[in-house]
C-alpha cells in the first residue's frame, strides 16, 4: 500500500528504501492488527464489567433476600416454639381432664352398683316399710285403747 503510492517505475527509490518501505508496510499491518486486538480487548473488558456489575447487583439482591428469609425463618421458629408451648399446655390440660373423667366414671360405676344392689333389695325395704306401717297402726290402735282405758278409770275414780 505504501509502496503503491510511490511510482515504482522510476528509479528514484533504492532497493534499500524499497525494502524499508515494505518493512514499514508490514509494521503498519501489524499495528492495525494490534489496534484491532486492543479495541477488541477493551470491548471485552467493557462487556465483562457490565456482566460483573449485573452479577454484583444480583448478588446484593440475593444477600438482601437471604437476610429477609433468615429473619422470616426466625420469626416462624418463634411462632412454632410458642405453638409448641401451647400444645404442651393443652396436652397437660387434656391429661387432667381425662383423669377427672376417669374419676367421674369410677364414681358413677360405684353409684350404679349401689343402685343396682339397692334395687335388688328394694322389695325387701318396701315389705319392711309396709310391715312397719302396719305395726305403727297397730301401736296407735293399742295406744288409743290404753288411753281410753285410762280415761275411763280416771272418770271412775
Amino acid at each position: 500500500m505504501i509502496l503503491a503510492s510511490f511510482d515504482c517505475s522510476s528509479t528514484t527509490l533504492t532497493i534499500e528504501q524499497t525494502n524499508e518501505l515494505l518493512g514499514l508496510e508490514e509494521r503498519l499491518k501489524e499495528l492495525a492488527n494490534r489496534a484491532a486486538k486492543a479495541v477488541q480487548d477493551k470491548n471485552q473488558l467493557t462487556a465483562k464489567e457490565s456482566i460483573k456489575r449485573t452479577m454484583t447487583r444480583s448478588l446484593e439482591s440475593s444477600l438482601i433476600r437471604y437476610k429477609e428469609v433468615e429473619t422470616e425463618v426466625k420469626q416462624v421458629d418463634q411462632i412454632l416454639a410458642a405453638l409448641h408451648e401451647e400444645v404442651v399446655e393443652a396436652q397437660k390440660k387434656r391429661e387432667k381432664m381425662l383423669a377427672e373423667r376417669n374419676g367421674i366414671y369410677r364414681s358413677c360405676k360405684e353409684m350404679k352398683m349401689k343402685l343396682d344392689a339397692l334395687g335388688k333389695e328394694w322389695a325387701v325395704y318396701e315389705a319392711t316399710a309396709r310391715a312397719g306401717k302396719e305395726e305403727e297402726q297397730s301401736v296407735e290402735a293399742e295406744w288409743g285403747r290404753i288411753k281410753d282405758f285410762i280415761s275411763s278409770i280416771n272418770g271412775k275414780i
